[in-house]
């Protein structure tokens, strides 16, 4: 899983929409921090996917998200006081 993140920051353009996966990526969090970024309403996935669906997230909310410090701040301390 390791070698197909590393293979997928290396695109030169990125999808319009990414997965959990990707999304973490992106912003430099582990997967299962993904969650608690949604649950705490800090990150929130495109439309409106059932429980158990596949989260897609926007490209461009997420590059504007990993640029914003304070975003980042209230995200690493969300995710390291649960």
């Amino acid at each position: 899983m390791d070698l197909e993140l590393n293979q997928f920051r290396s695109l030169v353009g990125l999808p319009a929409r990414l997965t959990a996966d990707q999304a973490a990526a992106v912003l430099g969090f582990p997967r299962h921090d993904i969650t608690v970024l949604m649950a705490k309403g800090l990150l929130r996935p495109l439309g409106r996917p059932v429980q158990n669906s596949t989260k897609y997230f926007a490209t461009a909310e997420l590059i504007e998200l990993r640029s914003d410090v304070k975003w980042l701040g209230r995200a690493t301390d969300t995710v390291q006081a649960r």
